[in-house]
């Protein structure tokens, strides 16, 4: 149901299998503020694409990040450095690098385009939101050291109430 600006999800389905089903994706506890990738959300789930959503945004966010401009470094112990850089220079929200080797990059990302807003209405889900994100990484990753990379979000802040998003990359292995 639309109510001005914000969408309200409500049992108004006698299916309660149904119901649940749409909550698999609308977890939030309150409002779920209006915006095109709500409507975009709300579409998709509506043509049944159930847990396939994660996969396309992941998809979307990598490709996004294999067309960024961004250089291949020579050293793959600049690469935290490097993409510390790049999600300063193209507004993807801050990072701190928690832990880097030669086969992972774990690090923690706030302020970025899928929660910003979110965080700030106290909403809350029960699982991983941040799909988009941890696509643009592995693209962006993948860019940087010239490697086919896969990256996962491990907490999101609308799920663990923290003011960060917790990912790992994963450098595949040759």
């Amino acid at each position: 149901m639309i109510n001005g600006s914000t969408i309200v999800i409500k049992n108004s389905n006698p299916n309660e299998k149904e119901f649940k089903r749409r909550q698999r994706y609308w977890r939030y506890e309150s409002w779920c503020p209006t915006s095109k990738v709500n409507k975009i959300l709300d579409f998709l789930e509506s043509i049944e694409l159930g847990h396939q959503l994660e996969a396309i945004f992941y998809y979307l966010g990598h490709e996004l990040g294999t067309i960024l401009k961004v250089k291949p470094v020579k050293d793959i112990s600049q690469i935290p450095d490097e993409l510390k850089r790049i999600i300063a220079e193209f507004n993807l929200g801050s990072v701190e690098i928690t832990e880097s080797t030669d086969e992972i990059i774990q690090l923690k990302l706030k302020d970025h385009s899928s929660i910003k807003d979110l965080i700030k209405k106290g909403i809350k889900t029960s699982g991983s939101f941040c799909s988009f994100e941890a696509g643009l990484l592995a693209g962006v990753l993948e860019k940087l050291s010239d490697r086919h990379c896969f990256a996962q979000e491990l907490g999101c802040s609308l799920q663990t109430g923290q003011s960060y998003c917790e990912f790992m990359l994963v450098f595949q292995k040759d």
